[in-house]
């Protein structure tokens, strides 16, 4: 039987009696109120995931990055390494046999023009150049050769009555400076850039130093229009 208190009209259980109503755990206060409070042999246990561990997890998360940009990056070292390593093998030393020869390449030989052969027995030769200003006489003597006008002033000579500009005669060895009365007649076309061998003289026309003649063995002269005589070979 349960008795009345004094203070009011609430039950009071009787002494010794057993407790028939079981006791609800306080709620939970914050920052627990969110969490689910799962009940472990009759108590209440509250699931907290620490500030250490999520640090220790976002270290972990960043020496993985780490881990893989640096394994990447021994790839393309390797790769690197695989194709330059055949080119490396493949490329001839210095000291290698195909170089021996020259780096620059080999200037293009000049063709050689195959003279014109006149022969003395036929009697004398005589050319000219193709403006008619230029004309040389082959004989058994030598070559003499002549320069009607020049562009140049002439140096002081005996020939007064000199009909030709410049002249100049090869006798073997000895060079000459004829006084030309007569200018000589019109003849063969003398070809640029052809030899013309009459015996022991080879006569030479180009258009950038006139006419040359030279015996076997180098001695000669060079006349032209354009710039006064010169004897050869030059000295200096």
């Amino acid at each position: 039987m349960s008795e009345v208190s004094a203070a009011g009209d609430s039950p009071v259980p009787a002494r010794g009696a057993a407790s028939a109503v079981p006791v609800a755990p306080p709620p939970l206060s914050p920052p627990y109120a969110g969490l689910a409070a799962p009940i472990v042999h009759g108590k209440v246990e509250v699931v907290e995931r620490s500030r250490g561990e999520a640090r220790g997890a976002r270290k972990g998360r960043r020496r993985l990055v780490l881990w893989a940009l640096g394994a990447a990056a021994v790839v393309v070292l390797l790769v690197a390494a695989l194709l330059t390593v055949p080119a490396i093998l493949r490329t001839p030393s210095p000291s290698d046999p195909a170089l021996a020869g020259p780096l620059t390449p080999a200037p293009t030989a000049t063709p050689t023009v195959a003279p014109i052969v006149v022969d003395p027995a036929d009697g004398p030769a005589d050319f000219m150049s193709a403006s008619k200003n230029i004309r040389c006489h082959l004989d058994d003597k030598g070559v003499l050769c002549a320069v009607i006008a020049v562009a140049y002033k002439l140096p002081n000579t005996e020939c007064t009555d000199q009909a030709v500009a410049s002249a100049v005669a090869l006798r073997g060895s000895e060079l000459t400076y004829s006084c030309v009365t007569q200018v000589p007649a019109e003849s063969d076309v003398l070809e640029r850039d052809v030899p013309y061998v009459y015996g022991d003289y080879t006569c030479t026309l180009t258009g950038e130093a006139g006419a040359t003649c030279v015996t076997t063995e180098g001695v000669g002269f060079r006349l032209s229009a354009a710039r006064p005589l010169v004897t050869l070979p030059t000295t200096g």
